[in-house]
């Protein structure tokens, strides 16, 4: 499997590829490190994303070496993988549905929004997420989003004793909750 996307599809290729269910698809092309590939850019000693797949080629004049077309695959990963996603302007509510993928491993990241830090770390096995660590900053509200196949802990606790729970419930096969300011830990 080899991509040939441009500036047009490379920004919503693994949204797609992941919202059809195609996560063995996302997996391969995230860890390609063939051409053409964001791994062949990061092997070929890349520290910022390319214009072109092969910017390392050709006429070297004619390249941008910080470009952001393929460099929209940093989106997917806070978006997607880290879970870490707006749900209105300026981060005052906060999307953390993540998204596992046993090939990729555990992810962790950090961003500093303009109303504080905000942080997840996820890990998991071959069943999905056992493990989420998320940090919501003052005065925003998170809208948490995990697999209901599993019955889930915060702390240690039910997560209906979770002391920043300002809702929760089962929606088909998602857990929900809403979470206001803190730090939690869940785990299955």
């Amino acid at each position: 499997m080899k991509l040939s996307t441009g500036f047009l599809g490379t920004p919503y290729l693994l949204d797609v590829l992941a919202d059809a269910g195609e996560l063995d698809t996302v997996a391969a092309l995230l860890l390609q490190t063939g051409y053409p590939s964001w791994g062949y850019m990061a092997v070929s000693g890349a520290t910022t994303m390319w214009e072109r797949w092969n910017s390392d080629v050709g006429d070297l004049s004619m390249n941008s070496y910080n470009h952001y077309a393929f460099g929209a695959v940093v989106g997917f990963f806070y978006r997607r993988l880290a879970g870490i996603a707006p749900a209105a302007p300026g981060f005052r509510r906060i999307s953390v549905r993540p998204l596992w993928l046993p090939e990729v491993g555990a992810v962790s990241a950090r961003y500093e929004s303009c109303v504080g830090l905000i942080a997840t770390r996820i890990d998991g096995d071959a069943d999905g997420i056992s493990c989420l660590e998320l940090t919501v900053p003052a005065n925003c509200t998170a809208e948490l989003e995990l697999p209901a196949s599993f019955d889930w802990k915060e702390g240690g606790d039910d997560i209906a004793a979770c002391a920043g729970l300002l809702s929760h419930g089962v929606d088909g096969n998602l857990a929900r909750a809403e979470l206001g300011s803190g730090q939690y830990l869940f785990t299955r």
